[in-house]
């Protein structure tokens, strides 16, 4: 420590040969008045002092003569309790500085008790362990990145500009493409007209087997590609409601359950409470204890044992620990009662969710005829369509072949501009991100001290040349030491 309280009562800064007392726990401290070190008050001896002050470094001592003589080590009391805070301002605003690692328990006691106050952490104990990068850095590489994309046609050098109309050569690719695959389907159909007439009888077989087609679709299997077009609203109803009804069979299965488990329980024999169960203490929370009574297991035979009504869950758990002389006796009939009236609920939603899911079914039925006809209808003209297709495909080919050149010309031209006003976009996004992102760090743990995470308070960390405020679990902002101290004294 750096200030004791001398016989007067005092404030004391450490000189050669002095001798004083510490002011939380009265103890006689030594001064260490050294060459190296900052002068500084020690016990004489181990001392029962505040307990949360952890061994005092050099660090402690360099940061706290930064700041005014009465702002260090001032003792705090709230109610009966009291710590030494390392600095308090006269703002209120305690700074606390930590230099060794501490559990969440204590960070979340300490903010409790300081109320306004920062941490400042020595981050030279766990520099290795992290990693720090610029925001700023960071946003121009990916800006960059994001420009950087060559030309469609002719400038790899150029970048390439969204807003310009799509690649006139892909488009006359894919009508080539398209065109040849109409062409040979034509010929495959000229050659044999077997495709069309297999995929007629094919939905006409579907219709036949209708209930298994059905089936199939809500199942997610399809035997064949035959159906793998076809789609109706009713499928995802029939499927929520086997789930509906799947799960309230689940629930009903608990309430049977526990329905044979409350029945199964012994009934008790003394008399006047025939209608109590005994029931293992294991199977009672001690919620319940209004419900329970015990009897001890010597009497339980006796003509007239002894009975007693629980009053509290601090008298089940004394129980509960003597259940080895003691048996638990309770009135369940109010519980089977409602488990009963549940499972009659389940039974009948149950059959309420069969009898829709039966009409969505039937509303998929004949969905599923009406498409099939309608599948069968368009197979007879597919022929006739394919010839149609292929007249409009060769039009739009040689029309699209004539606007190519053109549209060529075009692009250059724009290129040219777009790539002007893509490097002066750019230029303002950089402006951007260096104004918004400056002072800004990105931050990564190789293993992280996850105590920290606790912390409501402000935390800041010393890495000796800056001081780095922690504004959330991977950003950090920069601060010059200065900046840091005139921060704390003149904290709003």
């Amino acid at each position: 420590m750096l200030f004791a309280v001398d016989e007067y009562n005092g404030r004391r800064l450490p000189y050669k040969g002095g001798v004083a007392f510490c002011p939380y726990c009265n103890e006689k401290v030594i001064a260490a008045c050294g060459d190296i070190n900052v002068h500084h008050w020690r016990h004489d001896r181990t001392a029962e002092c505040d307990p949360w002050k952890e061994h005092e470094t050099e660090w402690h001592r360099n940061w706290k003569k930064i700041f005014p003589k009465e702002w260090q080590e001032v003792i705090i009391q709230n109610n009966d309790e009291k710590h030494i805070a390392d600095i308090k301002t006269n703002n209120g605003l305690v700074l606390e500085l930590q230099n060794s690692s501490i559990s969440n328990q204590t960070i979340e006691i300490r903010e409790h008790f300081y109320k306004e106050m920062v941490w400042l952490i020595n981050a030279d104990k766990f520099k290795d362990n992290f990693e720090i990068g610029s925001l700023v850095r960071s946003y121009l590489k990916t800006l960059d990145a994001q420009y950087y994309q060559p030309n469609l046609y002719y400038n790899p050098s150029s970048y390439y500009n969204p807003n310009l109309e799509v690649n006139t050569n892909e488009s006359i690719r894919q009508l080539e493409e398209e065109l040849k695959q109409l062409v040979s389907e034509r010929k495959q159909e000229e050659e044999n007209e077997r495709l069309i007439t297999s995929k007629r009888d094919g939905l006409s077989h579907i219709l036949i087997e209708l209930e298994v087609a059905l089936n199939n679709l809500i199942e997610r299997q399809f035997n064949s590609g035959l159906l793998k077009d076809f789609d109706s609203p009713e499928i995802a109803s029939i499927r929520k409601f086997n789930l509906q009804i799947q799960n309230i069979i689940t629930k009903l299965k608990e309430k049977l359950d526990l329905i044979i488990r409350i029945e199964n329980f012994t009934n008790c024999k003394i008399q006047d409470y025939e209608k109590y169960k005994i029931v293992p203490f294991n199977d009672v929370s001690p919620k319940s204890f209004q419900k329970c009574k015990v009897v001890l297991k010597a009497d339980y035979m006796n003509l007239f044992p002894s009975i007693v009504s629980l009053k509290s869950e601090s008298d089940f758990d004394w129980y509960f620990r003597k259940r080895d002389l003691y048996i638990l006796i309770m009135d369940l009939t109010d519980v089977l009662a409602s488990q009963i009236a549940a499972k009659t609920d389940l039974e009948k939603e149950i059959i309420e969710l069969t009898n829709q899911r039966d009409i969505s079914y039937s509303n998929l039925k004949n969905d599923l005829t009406n498409w099939i006809n309608d599948q069968i209808e368009r197979k007879k003209n597919n022929l006739k369509n394919l010839n149609l297709r292929i007249i409009e495909l060769n039009d739009l080919e040689c029309q699209t072949r004539q606007d190519l050149e053109q549209e060529r010309d075009r692009y250059n031209k724009e290129l040219i501009e777009s790539e002007n006003n893509i490097e002066l976009e750019k230029k303002k996004k950089e402006i951007e991100i260096k104004t918004k992102y400056k002072g800004l760090y990105w931050y990564n743990w190789k293993y992280q001290r996850k105590s920290w995470n606790y912390a409501s308070c402000k935390i800041f960390l010393d890495f000796d040349s800056h001081i780095f405020e922690v504004l959330s679990e991977n950003r950090l902002k920069k601060h010059s030491k200065e900046n840091f101290i005139n921060m704390i004294i003149n904290w709003q």
